[in-house]
């Protein structure tokens, strides 16, 4: 409930209430954290795609995932023609 509370008080003066609205880069802290972030802010499975995969082929880097995460969707997003 607590990431919900600091989302909230993060992006309401912005108008963002959707968590699925936005890109997601988390930590990729174990298997059950991940589930247990996506089952509280009802994220589709796709929001966590890039850490999934980085947890599942690096496993728990500490700091060096959330960067691992950000290289992963750059090669997504120039594979599919974005910049």
């Amino acid at each position: 409930k607590n990431i919900e509370k600091s989302l909230n008080e993060a992006f309401k003066p912005l108008g963002i209430t959707d968590w699925n609205s936005i890109f997601w880069i988390a930590h990729p802290g174990g298997r059950a954290i991940l589930d247990q972030v996506e089952t509280e802010l009802g994220l589709v499975p796709e929001k966590l795609k890039f850490t999934r995969q980085v947890l599942r082929d690096y496993g728990n880097m500490s700091s060096a995932s959330v960067l691992f995460i950000l290289d992963e969707m750059r090669k997504a997003s120039a594979k599919n023609g974005k910049k």
